[in-house]
């Protein structure tokens, strides 16, 4: 795979997206409390506000994106507990929205 300048990748393997960041942190039940609602709230912020995956990395092609997407309901899963497990966050306050 060719990158900026026509040079070789010298990274071997995939790269780490930063929503599976987030789901990494998510499905820790022990991380701090901060840390599992700030990695909630970017988790849904992912999607805003145009309701894609940003956080994925390029797609090069619309099956490709698609395959990126988290369901509705699982976003809406993600806003609703940051609101209920950490309504004094500064992030559950800020967030206003899921996409």
């Amino acid at each position: 795979m060719e990158q900026l300048g026509r040079g070789k990748d010298q990274f071997p393997g995939k790269p780490l997206s930063r929503d599976a960041i987030y789901a990494t942190i998510i499905a820790d039940k022990a991380a701090p409390a901060d840390l599992r609602a700030y990695a909630l709230y970017r988790a849904v912020m992912c999607y805003a506000p145009s309701g894609y995956n940003g956080c994925s990395g390029p797609a090069t092609d619309y099956a490709a994106m698609q395959a990126q997407q988290v369901p509705k309901a699982q976003r809406k899963a993600w806003y609703d507990e940051l609101k209920a497990r950490y309504p004094a966050s500064r992030w559950a306050k800020s967030l206003r929205y899921y996409w």
